[in-house]
Parts: C-alpha cells; sequence; structure tokens
C-alpha cells in the first residue's frame, strides 16, 4: 500500500529506560496530549514517531503513537540479536517485537558488529537528533557521561544552542553538520534509582519546549516558537494543496524501480506534485500577468488618445477602470499567493529532485550519505525553512534507498535526471533537455522583443520625419494621426520591455544556459565505460552545483512580484 504523497512531520524520541512506576500513567497522558495535539492541529502532514524502541519511555511513546495511528520507524542502532539482548526480561521484549513488527526499520548498523556499542548508540542518537523536526525528550533534566544516552541526544539536538555534537570521527554519514532547528519537548520524569527526581527543582511530568541547551539552566514554555509554528503552517499548507490535486499531476509518474520501497515511491510522487504545483501556480501567475499588461496597453492608448484627440474625452472612463482593473488583478494574485507558492514549490520540487536521485544513487560525501539541505537555501531566508525541513523529512524517508542506493540506481539516475538531448532533431529528456528547450524559447522571446522595439523606433522616426514637413506639404490632417502614432509606438515598446523585465527572461536565459552546459559536460563525463566511484562522484558535483543555482534563482526572483503599472 503506498504513504500518502504529503511532507511528513518527523518526531524523534528519546528517554530514560527505568521510569518509575508509579508516574508512568501520568506520563503516557501528557505523550498522549503532546501527538494527539499535533495530529489535531496538522491534520494534512503525516506524522512519523521515530525511536530505538528502547525500553522504558522509547515503548510507552511507541504504544501511545501506534493506539493513534500514527506511523512509526524503528531506528534500530544494534545488530537485531545484541539488540534484543538488552531488555530486561520476556515481557518488553514482548512489547519490543509487537512495536517492531508494525515499525518501518532502518537499520543503522550497517551489518557492523557492536563491538563498540557506545559509539553504535552514539550514531543512532546523533542520527534522531538530525533528522527529526521535534524531539520529544521524557528526560530528567540531568547531563550525562553516555554518548548515547538521553542527555546526550538532546544535547547533539541542541547543538546549534551551545551543546555539542559527538565526539567521535565513526559517525560515518550521520554527522551532517551543525543543526539548525532545535526544537524539543520536554516531559520531565523521574528515575527509579538514587537522587533519580528532576533537575533544577522542576516537578515530575512538567512538560514544554526546552529553550536551552542540556546540562544549563533549562526553561520550559508551553507554546512552540513562532518561526517552528510557520514552518509546520507552510507545511500544511502545501500537503492540503498537495492533497486537492487533480489526479492528472501523478498520471506520468512511475515508481522509479519495480519492488522499490513504499518511502522511495512516495517521496518520487512528492516530487511529481510539487512540480506539478509549481508549474500551475506559473501559469497562473502568466496569465494574470499577461492580463495586466494586456490592459495596460489599453489604458496607455486610453490616455493617448484622450489627450491628443479632444472628441475622444470619454476615453478617461476607459483610463480610470483599466487602472483599476490592473490594481484589483495585481492585488488578487499577491491575496492568493501565487508568486510565493510558484517560487517555493519550485525550489522544493528542484530540491527533492536532486536529492532523490543522489540517494538512489548512493552518492556519498567523504564517506556520509549526502543530504541537500545542508547546503541549500542555507539561513538565507528565514521564510524558506520549511522547504529546508521538508528535505530533511524526504531525506529521512529515503534511508530505506539503503547505504549504497537502489540496484541500478545511478543508470536511472544519470537517463532520467541528467537526461539526453539530439538538437538537430529539438528532442531532449531529463535535465539536459529541459534546460535546452527552455533556454531557446527565452532567447526566441528575447529577440523577438528586441525587433518589435526596433521596429517601433524605425516607425516613430519616420512618423517624426513626416511630421516635420506637414507645414510644408499643406497635410495638416495627418498631424494627429502622426502624433498619436508617435505616443504610442514608443508605449508598446515600453510595454514589451517591461514584460521582458517582469518575466526575468533574460536572467533565465542565461541561467538555462549555464545549467544546460553544466548537465551536458556532466553528461560527457558519464557516458562510456566509467566506473561507479567515477559516476558517483560527478552526480556529486552535478547536484551540488544545481542546488546552489536554484538557490540563487529563487532568491534573485522573490522580489519580483506582480504589481500594478504605473498610471504613466
Amino acid at each position: 500500500m503506498d504513504l500518502p504523497a504529503a511532507i511528513p512531520l518527523v518526531i524523534g524520541v528519546t528517554g530514560h529506560r527505568d521510569l518509575v512506576e508509579s508516574e508512568v500513567p501520568a506520563a503516557r497522558e501528557r505523550v498522549r496530549e503532546f501527538l494527539a495535539s499535533l495530529r489535531d492541529r496538522w491534520p494534512r502532514t503525516p506524522l512519523i514517531v521515530a525511536s530505538q524502541l528502547a525500553e522504558g519511555a522509547d515503548l510507552l511513546v511507541a504504544e501511545e503513537a501506534h493506539a493513534l495511528g500514527l506511523e512509526l520507524v524503528f531506528l534500530q542502532p544494534l545488530p537485531i540479536a545484541d539488540y534484543r539482548a538488552q531488555f530486561s526480561g520476556p515481557e518488553e521484549l514482548a512489547r519490543f517485537d509487537e512495536l517492531r513488527a508494525v515499525s518501518r526499520v532502518v537499520d543503522l548498523t550497517n551489518g557492523e558488529a557492536a563491538a563498540d556499542r557506545d559509539t553504535l548508540y552514539a550514531v543512532a542518537g546523533d542520527f534522531l537528533a538530525r533528522y527529526c523536526y521535534i524531539l520529544l525528550a521524557l528526560w530528567d533534566g540531568k547531563p550525562s557521561a553516555s554518548p548515547g544516552g538521553t542527555a546526550a541526544v538532546v544535547n547533539y539536538r541542541l547543538a546549534s544552542k551551545g551543546g555539542a555534537r559527538p565526539a567521535t570521527d565513526e559517525l560515518r554519514d550521520l554527522a551532517l553538520g551543525e543543526a539548525d532547528n532545535s526544537l524539543v519537548y520536554h516531559i520531565l520524569v523521574s528515575r527509579d534509582r538514587r537522587n533519580g527526581e528532576p533537575t533544577n527543582g522542576h516537578k515530575p511530568l512538567s512538560a514544554g519546549y526546552l529553550h536551552e541547551f542540556a546540562g544549563g539552566r533549562s526553561t520550559l514554555q508551553e507554546s512552540m516558537p513562532e518561526e517552528y509554528l510557520h514552518v509546520l503552517e507552510r507545511t500544511e499548507e502545501f500537503n492540503g494543496v498537495a492533497k486537492h490535486a487533480t489526479a492528472g499531476a501523478l498520471a506520468d509518474e512511475r515508481a522509479p524501480f519495480v519492488g522499490a520501497p513504499p518511502a522511495v515511491r512516495r517521496c518520487a510522487r512528492l516530487i511529481a506534485l510539487a512540480d506539478h504545483l509549481a508549474t500551475l501556480y506559473r501559469r497562473r501567475l502568466t496569465r494574470i500577468t499577461a492580463w495586466t499588461y494586456g490592459i495596460g496597453a489599453v489604458m496607455g492608448c486610453a490616455f493617448v488618445l484622450y489627450s491628443k484627440i479632444p472628441a475622444m474625452w470619454g476615453l478617461i472612463y476607459v483610463f480610470f477602470g483599466a487602472a483599476l482593473t490592473t490594481i484589483a488583478l495585481s492585488r488578487y494574485a499577491e491575496y492568493r499567493g501565487w508568486h510565493r507558492d510558484h517560487l517555493e514549490y519550485r525550489a522544493l520540487c528542484e530540491g527533492l529532485r536532486v536529492q532523490f536521485y543522489l540517494r538512489i544513487a548512493g552518492v556519498r560525501d567523504e564517506g556520509r550519505l549526502h543530504t541537500g539541505d545542508e547546503s541549500f537555501l542555507r539561513r538565507q531566508d528565514p521564510e524558506l525553512d520549511w522547504i529546508r525541513n521538508a528535505m530533511r523529512a524526504v531525506d529521512f524517508e529515503m534511508h530505506d534507498a539503503g547505504r549504497d542506493g537502489i540496484s541500478g540506481g545511478i543508470e536511472h539516475a544519470i537517463e532520467t535526471w541528467v537526461g539526453s538531448l539530439d538538437p538537430v532533431k529539438a528532442r531532449g529528456s531529463g535535465q539536459l533537455g529541459y534546460f535546452w528547450h527552455a533556454g531557446e524559447q527565452r532567447r526566441h522571446m528575447i529577440a523577438l522583443t528586441e525587433r518589435t522595439g526596433a521596429v517601433t523606433l524605425v516607425f516613430g522616426l519616420a512618423a517624426a520625419a513626416v511630421l516635420c514637413f506637414v507645414p510644408v506639404l499643406h497635410t495638416g490632417y495627418l498631424k494627429t494621426p502622426l502624433v498619436v502614432t508617435m505616443g504610442l509606438l514608443p508605449l508598446a515598446a515600453g510595454l514589451l520591455e517591461a514584460w521582458l523585465q517582469k518575466s526575468a527572461a533574460k536572467e533565465l536565459a542565461r541561467q538555462y544556459g549555464y545549467m544546460y552546459r553544466l548537465f551536458d559536460e556532466a553528461r560527457s563525463q558519464l557516458q562510456g565505460d566509467v566506473a561507479d566511484d567515477r559516476r558517483r562522484s560527478v552526480l556529486y558535483s552535478l547536484g551540488r552545483a544545481a542546488l546552489a543555482e536554484h538557490a540563487t534563482w529563487v532568491l534573485l526572483n522573490r522580489d519580483r512580484k506582480l504589481r500594478h503599472l504605473p498610471s504613466h
């Protein structure tokens, strides 16, 4: 059964194994209320609860999440036989086996023996802190020396606010850079040991969002910070629009391979949806921009005729009506957010596309699995953080592709993403064909506009020359038509140039030309008998360059919003 094509909200779970039995019912209630509140507030966003299903807090949260119908992910830190041996008794082991059976498993061991369990637990803890959007911590608030313990996971999570990343060189692909998301929901619990009460004078079972790093003075706030709310609101908005998109959005989308994991198929459908929605909003924006400039032309003609021909005084009403219409159209487009949605959905689509193909090809960065969100739109604009979070969530999903990608993934990435081109037949596929065709269209548009401008200049000069000889030739009846022509021709040329500027045709032509050359060079290096490592290296370089160029394009066009035309 296919998973819904939506951006998920990943909730990581960490907590103590030795909870106090008398606090467990109330802790369950706190967890249930927290998860239910997220589900009810963002109903279109799938919730994924990821944990190591360890004894104690992990099993408690997983049971409550499963009861609420949420998707479970088991992050396996050790070989399964060694991990099952960690449980204290048959009852706890039975709970683990039951929850594992209904969970999607992400094996973090890569088949390695559990020789250094502290390192493997640190790997799992850092992975959890890195990929979740909200970390749910059932924790006493006290620091700990254990690199894979609850305090360490919280500390990894809050690394950008004073905490520390795990001090080991063996985190493989999981230590992916400084975190820029430090959201932690903290439920204070006691531990069944001496001095097991919560730290800093907090009462057991107090709960709230944690705003300071582990081991320091912590403050809990009931409400989620505004910047994180904005991310979830934009995610929910996208998921809502995607849910109501027509079935045609996915008509041409197929699973990349027969037998591809469900999460990989979900990511492929999500890219297709983002592409469909970005195209939809671009077309809407293009239509309303064309209407605006067309009505602007009517407005300009009406003013020129009104100013030169006194008998046509009624055209002043046409002028005012056209002006009000252009204002209304631009305000409507701005109210509906079509410009914003087009840019952000396109950025989302292209970011996910790069990330998806690098994942299925098993591309690595210095031995680590590549993740695009580390470089894409990093801190350029806080309003775009929801795109980076979406990429992080999808990257979490794409771990189903495995560390070496999917069988045949490199070839699929080359043929489907990089693509091919036959300029003679004007046919192409993939990004190579797209950028060639898009660049050609923009260049034709620019050439047509420049030719039109030259024609209007010639006709305007000709009209001025004829006007100079009107007194000599005694052709006064030509004066008014010539003056009107001299007013209308520059107006037409100005509108075409304004359209060219508004549509960023010249900038796009340069960008498409650069991207075409980039993909063409990559394609030439990928042809022939090339080793897989070399092909992955080329794909990695191509992906990084593509992400950088897409980020530049988004930021360049953020302020190109549709506005009504000036009254002149």
